[in-house]
């Protein structure tokens, strides 16, 4: 299968070339000259060369001596070998064994290639079936040339790459006997196109035009720098927009004025050049240079129209709205407090979590910059955020459903339950329940929680939080039940009886009735309803008498569900 794939590839893709594949065919080398390149190997012609037959490397290409093919040495691994590789090792390296008349690919780790000799090993694991290798076999290694591939993060599977060409770059090793080897062929002209334009675009640049050199490290470029930047194996006049530390390196923003900002780029010192007069003005005065826009930290491009990076001097108030530009789109945040070199701001229209950024990450519209000269403004800012936060969709809080029995002594949270900061509260997690501590008060439906098992904080709803019975009670309820107590005493507790809970097994008709005979029992809405039947068995409503527990078993029963009634496990004070 793999051969017919390789065949269209080659074949077909071939045929639609890169940007400039128009041009003029390169001229390829004289057959002694790949004989050469290829170790002493033999090499195919165009004329008798199959098409899925690898092809013959350049010089610039690695070059790898393997020996002693044997069979693996355990039973995960299929064949083993002894390799030296000199040269340059970016791009992808497989095997590619021949055994039994079929062909198997077996990628070689980084790691390996790195350690440049030693062990290639190749495994039965990316093989479709285990069946084992016959004595005779014959082995090469091989380099797949395509456009670079993106941080693979971005992607949720590796990209397919692009008009890949296969390069054979050992001589053959052989076990047993091999009666026909596999030989390099020469290149043909389409393919040749496509390597030599995509070595262009995304190898190495050539050396500058005279009166140019590349940036060395020792030379710090700051933005406005006059340069020349290479783009697609050609030197253009650019300029440097910005110059960022943040990740160790210098990431280097280039703007190409004839290209236009869409196509500005974060560039390598090897890639800049710089003229000698630009070199001498960053030693004696760098502050001369301007860039022509300022761009915000980690952007590539300058903010929208009507917007500028925010600077020291503003003076923010909470609710100011402001953006953050980075790779991949803006967002909206509303500042919640502000210094003299830092922002924080929740996000809007649903953020709950504070972030914080630098100020050179953050734009603002310039009609809010005259706003906040206004003596309004810091009601005006007050007001939004307020309705902001009150707007907050609840689903951007996290949900712990409780599906499981609430310990004796604890009840759930609710709106009237008296939350203080510090306040020991548990949520449920899984079949477990984890102690957490409150950070803040509910607010719109939200509470805010510090949970020590992950050592992160959290704004979870009320509904997924117990605490104990005496923290959950309102002081009012808690004053009735005292004086009721006090005045009634012992006889009051003698003429309570044990208690019971519904459980929930199964709904065998329909499962609305069901949901609106919990709803009206649990006062939960209906999703949560819903939840309930989704995890039964489940009890339903604990701390019945035995009167209103059988009714309400009557009840589910006739609504086609099958329950049960259960004597409470908490003991009756």
């Amino acid at each position: 299968m793999w051969k017919v794939v390789r065949n269209l590839l080659l074949g077909g893709l071939a045929s639609l070339t890169l940007a400039s594949a128009n041009a003029q065919t390169p001229k390829t080398s004289d057959s002694a000259d790949l004989v050469k390149r290829m170790g002493g190997e033999k090499v195919l012609p165009l004329s008798s060369g199959p098409l899925v037959n690898p092809l013959c490397r350049f010089d610039e290409h690695p070059w790898f001596e393997i020996s002693n093919l044997r069979p693996g040495s355990n039973l995960r691994n299929a064949l083993e070998m002894d390799f030296v590789c000199t040269g340059p090792l970016t791009g992808t390296f497989h095997v590619v064994a021949t055994t039994n008349g079929r062909q198997h690919r077996f990628p070689i780790s980084t790691t390996v290639l790195n350690q440049r000799r030693g062990l290639i090993t190749c495994s039965y694991d990316v093989l479709k079936d285990k069946t084992e290798f016959g004595a005779d076999v014959e082995a090469y290694v091989e380099f797949t040339d395509t456009a670079p591939i993106g941080n693979r993060r971005y992607y949720r599977s590796a990209p397919k790459p692009v008009n890949p060409l296969y390069f054979k770059v050992s001589k053959s090793a052989i076990r047993g006997n091999v009666p026909t080897v596999t030989y390099a062929r020469e290149l043909r002209p389409n393919e040749l196109r496509i390597y030599e334009t995509r070595k262009k675009k995304y190898g190495p640049p050539p050396p500058p035009p005279a009166g140019y050199s590349v940036a060395e490290r020792t030379v710090t470029l700051v933005p406005g720098t006059p340069v020349l930047a290479a783009f697609e194996g050609e030197w253009m006049k650019a300029e440097v927009l910005s110059v960022s530390q943040a990740s160790g390196t210098p990431r280097i923003t280039i703007h190409w004025p004839q290209l236009g900002h869409a196509r500005n780029k974060w560039h390598p010192t090897s890639a800049i050049a710089l003229s000698k007069e630009t070199v001498e003005k960053l030693a004696t005065d760098p502050s001369s240079f301007k860039p022509s826009v300022i761009i915000p930290e980690g952007a590539l491009q300058p903010p929208p129209a009507g917007e500028v990076v925010l600077t020291a001097d503003v003076k923010l108030v909470p609710g100011t709205p402001v953006s953050v530009y980075i790779v991949g789109g803006g967002w909206e945040y509303k500042v919640t407090s502000a210094t003299a070199g830092t922002v924080t701001a929740i996000r809007n229209p649903h953020g709950r979590q504070e972030e914080q950024f630098r100020r050179d990450q953050i734009t603002i519209r310039k009609d809010v910059l005259a706003q906040l000269k206004s003596p309004k403004a810091v009601a005006e800012f007050a007001a939004e955020l307020t309705a902001m936060r009150k707007a907050t969709r609840k689903r951007s809080f996290r949900s712990y459903p409780i599906r499981i029995d609430i310990p004796s002594g604890y009840a759930r949270v609710t709106e009237k339950t008296p939350l203080k900061p510090g306040m020991k509260c548990k949520v449920s997690w899984g079949s477990r329940w984890d102690e957490v501590e409150l950070l803040s008060a509910p607010e719109d439906g939200g509470v805010e929680i510090y949970w020590p098992k992950w050592s992160n904080k959290y704004v979870v709803t009320l509904e997924s939080l117990i605490a104990s019975e005496s923290a959950v009670q309102t002081p009012i309820a808690r004053n009735n039940a005292t004086a009721a107590t006090t005045e009634n005493g012992k006889s009051m507790a003698a003429s309570h009886g044990p208690t019971f809970r519904i459980r929930l097994k199964e709904t065998k008709r329909s499962r609305v009735a069901v949901m609106k005979l919990i709803m009206e029992l649990t006062d939960v809405d209906l999703p949560t309803a819903k939840e309930v039947l989704d995890f039964t068995p489940i009890v339903v409503k604990s701390g019945l008498t035995s009167s209103a527990a059988e009714e309400w078993r009557e009840k589910f029963e006739a609504a086609g569900a099958v329950v049960t009634v259960e004597a409470d496990k908490t003991k009756q004070e």
